[in-house]
């Protein structure tokens, strides 16, 4: 999902809302810091470690039953 959109999801007068915090992108090798590219490629699919990968990140906010909650992922910009 692009940055700055989000989703929502009922579940009877529960409502859990995707809000996005952004998106990362950077060389895949990255995200495997201190792993050979030879042990993760062929796992991943990927021929090149320094391909550019895009992570989001985000939370979400759960609304219901009078309550707010806002679940963060802990990992944002």
């Amino acid at each position: 999902m692009p940055s700055g959109t989000s989703a929502t999801i009922s579940v009877g007068r529960t409502h859990v809302t995707q809000v996005s915090d952004g998106v990362a992108e950077g060389p895949r090798r990255y995200w495997f810091n201190g792993v050979e590219p030879s042990e993760w490629m062929p796992a991943v699919g990927v021929t090149d470690p320094d391909a550019p990968f895009t992570v989001g990140s985000g939370g979400f906010v759960v609304t219901g039953d009078g309550h707010v909650t806002l679940v963060d992922t802990g990992w944002g910009h």
